[in-house]
């Protein structure tokens, strides 16, 4: 997918607006100086053509992250239901989400296809890989079939390829064009630029990241996952950011050793208290060796800051503060 550009104007909009966060850069009012969508417009999404007629009106979001980003660009109005509870949301949109039909107050289990489709919805915005298959919502090609488009965010689409922030603010860009909000996806993109802040060191810390559900698991992460992007832009160094993979069910306990890591990220999931994780860790023959559980040099950092999102700026910035004591 051709990737789109912030333009100056975004920037001067930041600016003279005194935005402090990337959830109040937003609103329907949003200057309009950025060319307007002419449709039929033809995007690419995960190497599949899609075509708009108009922008649609009937999205429903499938996690909590795609969710924010619609309500953060004001298009409430265009939503046919989300996928989650409106309480789990960034506490400057909620009120914007009360309008919208809560589909499913949960993706697991996943809601049926039955369910999705009883909203009428046109556009289906995946937060997650594997959304369209058939053990989750269903493929894209049974959607298409009910006329609704599908969208992934760039890190879903198992290209192989590195995901980086880069593809964010393109995602975000390429929403606001469909949507013809194009002015308001280039504010969001610049506030989140500024949030990000420019972090990166030539002498990073080291950093595990531990992205697994149970107490005693190895899960973590490449090179090719957004996160590792986010931890080399807030000043560290993921010990496994070599590995061109995204997501690693397990990893060996005796290279993190031997990495002896300054800080590990842990990546919070709703179904285990991060607590929890690091008293298995305290008392574990091998993980209570490491220096960062010793020193308390833990970061924990929502699930929902590392995948595509508004608050990945803020991730970068809370794990910067974190290794460099801000």
């Amino acid at each position: 997918m051709k990737r789109l550009t912030v333009t100056l104007t975004a920037v001067l909009f930041l600016l003279t607006s005194l935005v402090s966060s990337p959830v109040s850069a937003q609103s329907p009012e949003a200057t309009a100086s950025a060319p307007r969508t002419q449709y039929p417009l033809t995007i690419e999404n995960c190497g599949s053509p899609l075509t708009f007629a108009a922008a649609p009106t009937g999205v429903i979001t499938l996690a909590n992250n795609t969710t924010e980003i619609m309500l953060a660009l004001g298009l409430e109005d265009h939503m046919a239901g989300i996928v989650g509870k409106i309480n789990k949301l960034d506490l400057d949109l909620q009120a914007r989400a009360t309008s919208v039909t809560i589909v499913a107050e949960t993706a697991f289990p996943y809601p049926s296809r039955e369910v999705i489709l009883e909203a009428n919805p046109d556009f289906l915005l995946s937060g997650y890989g594997g959304d369209f298959t058939e053990n989750a919502y269903g493929s894209r090609e049974y959607y298409a079939d009910q006329n609704v488009a599908t969208f992934y965010m760039t890190d879903s689409c198992g290209s192989g390829d590195r995901i980086t922030l880069e593809d964010t603010y393109t995602d975000i860009l390429t929403l606001g064009q469909i949507f013809d909000v194009q002015d308001r996806a280039q504010a969001l993109v610049a506030s989140m630029q500024a949030t990000a802040g420019d972090y990166v060191s030539d002498d990073p810390v080291s950093v595990f990241v531990f992205s697994g559900d149970t107490v005693d698991s190895t899960a973590t992460i490449g090179g090719a996952q957004l996160l590792s992007d986010l931890v080399y832009r807030a000043g560290g160094e993921n010990i496994f950011g070599d590995l061109d993979e995204a997501w690693m069910p397990e990893s060996s306990m005796e290279e993190i050793l031997a990495h002896d890591p300054d800080f590990i990220v842990i990546t919070q999931y709703a179904a285990i208290d991060p607590d929890d994780i690091i008293a298995y860790w305290k008392q574990d023959p091998i993980m209570s060796q490491l220096s960062a559980v010793q020193n308390d040099r833990i970061v924990v950092i929502s699930t929902t800051w590392t995948v595509p999102s508004i608050h990945n700026g803020d991730a970068i910035r809370k794990m910067h503060d974190a290794f460099y004591g801000n």
